[in-house]
């Protein structure tokens, strides 16, 4: 029994040991910490209306930018290999199909418009965001909890100038809340469509802030023999070629929508023409529809079309944006909204919000205090700094 007592003793100091090792670590990372003031936001407004789809050619592409393969060793959650999750977008007519491991571009040396991807993120709340047309990888995260500053230092490392930052499933484990993507600046797009739910409310929220953020539909796959987690979402881009380039430039316009099918994998209806005039929306499809709701402002629903193909909505006066939602049988199709603006620009969402240095300072030095801490005890796991503080407790020097 007294071996017993004496072997858990042991494996309690060991484990206190690996958590206070592991938590040094962590807060060291927080020694970045950068506390920004919180920007100011306004909903949509303007006597004109931004439509992310003019110009719009009904040639889209078909595209998936979320996907994952075996990769690190198998230590990460992926079940196929790259040239079989490409071999089976390949079969279902997607033209861009980028694999989005975490930490790691895939090259694809034999496709020449290939499009390189990563998921960034390692901390616990699964606070991850899509890096698209990467040009290298960041390896920089807050590993422990992540509020919005946190969150906001980590997107402002992201941005690159060919690249595009989607926030990744951000419903999953809860790891953005409405109030912190209404607050965050730098990312564009925001994964509507995805195995973790769909997130109308929060893109709303968003867009009721007056925030240009558009959408995207991706599978997350990490194993393409799940029906359920494959071949289901994909996102329609109206590019002007197929370049790495002309895609993320398409992206930044919204001049593309999203699609979600629970059942098939290939589309049974699309968007023929999107366009405003007299401050009205005209829409066609290739397809009669079951129903088409025109939404706006909080999510509210404006109006509803049944069994068409085309639709006129006229704009109310007091809606500060209008985005469309068509369903056909098993198929949604979620299109970017049209939104008010001054007719020169819309609100920058790369600008970022302004720092304030008192406070980041003080956090910081927080930051220290803690780890200071955290190393104090650890160091009482050796035997001659206990002895060496003992003394000096008993001996002061004077």
């Amino acid at each position: 029994m007294k071996r017993l007592l004496i072997a858990l003793q042991k494996l309690f100091v060991g484990l206190i040991f690996v958590i206070l090792t592991l938590t040094l670590a962590i807060s060291i990372q927080y020694y970045a910490t950068t506390i920004y003031n919180e920007p100011n936001g306004k909903p949509f407004e303007g006597n004109y209306f931004y439509n992310p789809y003019a110009g719009f050619q009904p040639q889209t592409l078909k595209a998936n930018f979320h996907a994952h393969s075996i990769a690190h060793m198998g230590f990460t959650n992926g079940s196929n290999k790259v040239e079989e999750i490409q071999a089976f977008y390949k079969s279902r007519d997607y033209d861009i199909a980028s694999i989005s491991n975490y930490h790691k571009i895939t090259v694809d040396s034999t496709n020449l418009n290939y499009i390189p991807v990563y998921e960034h993120g390692y901390n616990i709340k699964k606070v991850h965001q899509l890096v698209i047309n990467a040009q290298n990888v960041s390896f920089f995260d807050f590993a422990g909890y992540q509020g919005r500053n946190q969150k906001q230092e980590v997107i402002s490392r992201l941005r690159k100038p060919k690249s595009i930052i989607a926030i990744a499933h951000p419903k999953f484990m809860n790891g953005y809340t409405a109030k912190e993507l209404k607050l965050l600046r730098g990312y564009r797009l925001i994964e509507v469509f995805t195995r973790y739910r769909s997130t109308t409310a929060l893109w709303d929220s968003v867009l009721s802030a007056g925030m240009p953020v558009w959408l995207l539909a991706s599978d997350d796959s990490h194993d393409i023999s799940k029906k359920s987690d494959a071949g289901r979402r994909w996102t329609r881009i109206s590019a002007n070629g197929r370049s790495a380039d002309s895609v993320v430039a398409a992206l930044q316009r919204g001049c593309h929508y999203g699609v979600s099918n629970g059942e098939i994998s290939h589309d049974i209806n699309s968007l023929l023409a999107f366009n405003v005039k007299n401050d009205s929306i005209e829409l066609l499809l290739s397809n009669t529809a079951d129903v088409i709701k025109f939404i706006g402002d909080g999510g509210m629903v404006y109006d509803e079309f049944y069994r068409t193909s085309r639709a006129l909505f006229a704009i109310p006066k007091y809606a500060a944006y209008v985005r469309v939602e068509v369903k056909t049988l098993s198929e949604t199709i979620l299109l970017n909204p049209v939104v008010r603006f001054n007719g020169k620009e819309l609100p920058n969402m790369d600008a970022l919000p302004e720092v304030d240095y008192l406070k980041t300072i003080l956090a910081r030095l927080f930051f220290v205090v803690v780890s200071s801490f955290n190393l104090f005890l650890l160091l009482l796991f050796n035997t001659r700094f206990r002895q060496k503080l003992r003394l000096s407790l008993i001996f002061p020097k004077i």
